[in-house]
């Protein structure tokens, strides 16, 4: 069996969605990276945690 970084697996990928479909009262939590590569996503991450807005855990 090859071992890939890509995640292919349908019933993972639905199993994800759903669970992330509806965070409740943690949905203002999400930050939109939909229009952001990588980097900048980094990025804004690093800014949110050093601003203490954002901790991660």
């Amino acid at each position: 069996m090859q071992v890939t970084d890509e995640l292919s697996d349908e019933s993972v990928i639905r199993d994800l969605h759903r669970q992330f479909a509806d965070l409740g009262e943690l949905e203002h939590h999400v930050v939109d990276t939909t229009a952001m590569d990588l980097g900048a996503t980094v990025d804004l991450v690093r800014e949110l945690v050093e601003r203490g807005t954002a901790r991660l855990a």
